[in-house]
Formats: structure tokens, C-alpha cells, sequence
């Protein structure tokens, strides 16, 4: 849901919100940074259950 409101905003703010001025740059690298890391955990999760 983070990267989805995030991306909302960066639409809204155009190229301004890339710039390192409003905390929305920090909030979007963050949110695909979860995302990423969240998919690994997934990943995972999938290799250990067919394991067992």
C-alpha cells in the first residue's frame, strides 16, 4: 500500500518529488526497497514448504 500512496504522490509532484527536498524521495526508494525484500522472504517461503 506504501508504494502505491508513494507513487500517487509522485505523480502528483512530478519531477520535483525525485529531488531530495520533500521526504517523498526517501519514502519511495523505501517502500520498493520493502517490496524487494518482501518478495525474497516469499521466495523462500515457497522452497522451504515444498521441502517439507
Amino acid at each position: 500500500m506504501v508504494e502505491r500512496v508513494c507513487s500517487k504522490a509522485l505523480e502528483i509532484f512530478g519531477a520535483v518529488g525525485y529531488s531530495k527536498d520533500l521526504p517523498l524521495e526517501k519514502y519511495l526508494r523505501d517502500a520498493k526497497a520493502m517490496s524487494i525484500f518482501e518478495s525474497a522472504n516469499q521466495v523462500q517461503r515457497i522452497i522451504i514448504s515444498s521441502m517439507l
